[in-house]
């Protein structure tokens, strides 16, 4: 995995233009985007699409009504949905059809269902995720490569360079750090965890 940019968020704004702008600098055909759930917006996935982009974006309680909407999808047309298992993480994935009302989402193909602990119903997990892809194994493999963002790169960070004990309210001394400290982790990431296992297109984290 290599962070190709760190940008920092000034208190007059948050993540979401921030992150708008990154993506309107890229043509991102064949690229995967996904993203916390802070990152689900309309205007996040119309970016996204009109740049010949894919997105895999988690809908939580920021959009409730999309989420239910979701839910009710699967609790009535389960039947129809493709059906995934992997190791850790069982994937149900709803085809919309032609003429869904996508709810302002550009391009909006998919309903996903994830489940992770599948086989312990104690540490069981259920997210939901929209997609413009009706690429199952894409999808699939894009959600799985999210925790690379907080396993294979913040925690090391956080482990081997301290980065989480900076403090500086200089907005160029914390981007220079924050380029210092990406371009240390690629020498110390060892290279078998360097890129994204499975998927032979960009996928942009954030």
């Amino acid at each position: 995995m290599t962070c190709i940019k760190s940008i920092p968020v000034s208190d007059k704004t948050n993540e979401i233009p921030t992150a708008q702008d990154f993506l309107r600098e890229f043509n991102l055909r064949n690229t995967v985007v996904t993203a916390d759930a802070l990152h689900c917006q309309r205007e996040t996935a119309d970016i996204i699409s009109k740049n010949k982009g894919i997105y895999v974006l988690p809908v939580k309680d920021n959009h409730s009504l999309l989420k239910e909407e979701i839910a009710a999808k699967f609790d009535k047309d389960r039947s129809k949905a493709a059906i995934i298992k992997r190791a850790k993480r069982t994937f149900e994935i709803l085809t919309l059809p032609k003429g869904y009302a996508t709810d302002g989402f550009t391009g909006l193909k998919t309903f996903i269902k994830m489940i992770s602990g599948a086989h312990s119903s104690k540490n069981r997990i259920t997210m939901f995720f929209i997609s413009n892809s009706s690429n199952n194994d894409l999808i699939c493999q894009a959600i799985e490569n999210r925790w690379e963002i907080e396993n294979g790169l913040h925690k090391e960070k956080d482990m081997f360079l301290n980065e989480d004990r900076f403090r500086s309210s200089e907005k160029n001394t914390i981007n220079c750090l924050a380029v210092l400290n990406n371009f240390a982790m690629q020498i110390l990431l060892p290279s078998s965890r360097n890129g994204s296992p499975g998927i032979e297109m960009p996928l942009f984290i954030f």
